[in-house]
């Protein structure tokens, strides 16, 4: 494995736990030995299917016809990729909910070239088994693995599963307590995750407090949550730690002054 190098952190919206997100996610930039890796956004809105819903939807096995190699990947071609993907992934390596694999962040075409005769493609995962970024370069036309690139403090927008997972983390700790006085003041229901309208980015740890210091070493989320009108939550002084589940309370806040607009 090659290790990769640290680009600038990411956000990534992320509004409900469908496939098309997780398969959309933004640009991840990740300069590689000798060359830049910034594989392009999956054309997802065009080709993948409102049935699918989980990578476990997907078809496996090699598409009866391939893309010509810049075209927009299949969804055909999304679940081949992943099952080569998913083949090279360490024994090791965990899901955030701790099962065998790694955490599904992006499909992406991997190269940049107009040129190219090849079909790759980049599956990038995260390990929470040994908290790191992995790249998993895979060749459609052979069916073959070309190789992965690891990184550790790296930490890309978060997946949806992910951003879906810190806002149950969130709402249903002590400390997220005062969300559920928030959204029921607003809409006169109990908060769920299910009924929430989530935009989640990674976070990096900051010199202003000695709580977030495992963040960026650790899988750390931030949140942006509107309850179903579009109305949105006070959630700017929460950071969720998916690696050591555990939410992280940055500054103290009155409920009762942020229900007043103060």
């Amino acid at each position: 494995m090659r290790p990769l190098l640290h680009p600038a952190p990411q956000l990534a919206r992320s509004p409900r736990l469908v496939l098309a997100a997780v398969l959309a996610l933004g640009i991840v930039a990740v300069a590689l030995a000798l060359r830049m890796w910034q594989p392009s956004p999956v054309a997802a809105e065009q080709s993948v299917s409102s049935e699918i819903d989980t990578v476990d939807d997907l078809s496996a096995g090699k598409p009866a016809s391939l893309g010509k190699p810049r075209d927009p990947l299949s969804i055909e071609e999304l679940g081949y990729a992943e099952a080569l993907a998913a083949r090279a992934l360490p024994a090791s390596a965990r899901t955030l909910a701790g099962e065998p694999g790694a955490e599904l962040l992006s499909v992406d075409l991997a190269s940049l070239d107009p040129d190219t005769t090849t079909r790759p493609v980049t599956v990038t995962y995260y390990d929470y088994a040994a908290d790191e970024v992995l790249a998993v370069r895979v060749e459609l036309y052979s069916g073959q693995v070309k190789g992965t690139d690891e990184a550790k403090g790296l930490q890309p927008a978060p997946a949806p599963s992910e951003a879906y997972a810190a806002t149950k983390l969130l709402i249903e700790s002590s400390d997220g307590r005062k969300l559920g006085t928030e959204y029921t003041a607003m809409t006169g229901h109990a908060i769920t995750a299910d009924d929430l309208i989530v935009t989640g980015g990674s976070y990096y740890s900051t010199s202003v407090t000695r709580a977030d210091d495992a963040c960026g070493r650790h899988r750390c989320v931030e949140l942006q949550v509107q309850e179903p009108s579009g109305t949105y939550l006070s959630t700017a002084d929460y950071v969720v730690d998916l690696s050591a589940q555990k939410v992280i309370v940055l500054v103290e806040r009155d409920i009762e002054s942020s229900l007043g607009g103060s």
